[in-house]
């Protein structure tokens, strides 16, 4: 499945089907963590990806939407 795909079945994107409005976000932007520590859980996830082992990379997307989430 697609990115942009998974993010409009998720709500992510709003706007008419295949109109430049689709690329408009309806939610916050991900706020990731820049820390070292979070840069080198982003890359241990990312590879693990490749791997299609996808619950640490679904972790840190879910950490980086609740940060974006207090931050408002």
């Amino acid at each position: 499945m697609s990115t942009i795909l998974a993010a409009k079945l998720a709500g992510v994107f709003r706007g008419g089907v295949g109109g430049s409005r689709d690329a408009l976000p309806a939610r916050l932007l991900l706020d990731y963590d820049q820390s070292e520590e979070g840069q080198r859980q982003y890359i241990e996830a990312a590879k693990a990806a490749f791997k299609r082992e996808f619950a640490p990379m679904i972790e840190i997307i879910r950490q980086a939407l609740a940060r974006a989430e207090n931050r408002q």
